[in-house]
Parts: C-alpha cells; sequence; structure tokens
C-alpha cells in the first residue's frame, strides 16, 4: 500500500497542499456534493497543514534553543566543588523526601 511517509514532515506538509490545492479546484468547478466534499477536505487537510507548519516552526525554534544553551554552557567553565572529595563525609540525598544526611567515617 502507498504510504505518505507520516514520519517525515516535509512530506505531509507536501501532501496537504497538494489536497488543499485539489479542494479548491473541487469546490471551484463542480456541483453540490463536489463542494461539499472540497469543504470538508478544505477543512481536514487546512487544518493538519496549518499544524504541521506550526510544528516544524517551534522544532526549529526549540533547536536553536537548544543550540544557544550549549554555546552558552561552553563558554561558561563549570564551577569545582567546594569541599574536597575525600574529607571523609558522605553526603546522601533522598529526593522523595528532601533529607539530607551526613556520615562520617570512623
Amino acid at each position: 500500500m502507498f504510504s505518505f511517509g507520516y514520519r517525515d514532515r516535509r512530506w505531509r506538509i507536501i501532501k496537504d497542499i497538494v489536497f488543499v490545492v485539489i479542494a479548491f479546484l473541487l469546490i471551484w468547478r463542480t456541483g453540490f456534493f463536489g463542494v461539499l466534499v472540497g469543504c470538508i477536505a478544505l477543512v481536514w487537510y487546512g487544518r493538519d497543514l496549518y499544524y504541521q507548519i506550526r510544528a516544524a516552526k517551534l522544532e526549529k525554534e526549540a533547536a536553536r534553543e537548544q543550540e544557544k544553551a550549549d554555546a552558552r554552557r561552553k563558554e561558561r567553565p563549570q564551577p569545582q566543588s567546594a569541599q574536597s572529595p575525600d574529607d571523609g563525609k558522605i553526603t546522601i540525598t533522598d529526593l522523595s523526601d528532601a533529607k539530607e544526611v551526613n556520615y562520617e567515617k570512623e
């Protein structure tokens, strides 16, 4: 069976554009049932086209934000820990109850 490649956003946008054009042709050139089918197709594929374009823009924006965050992380080095790792204390943090326990070696 023929597939439009629903995982690839570009092909979904192309498919939606083609069907929106066909819907306009049905509305413009046919009788009552053609107008009815054309209006339904226009609403269905027009809505999908709108959502696909909007999702593509949001993905690009999120990718740009991620690149900016990565660049900021690379510019700013990570701060060194104030305590040395071999000072004899272990801090255990339980995130479910947000408790801290200090344990000293004997």
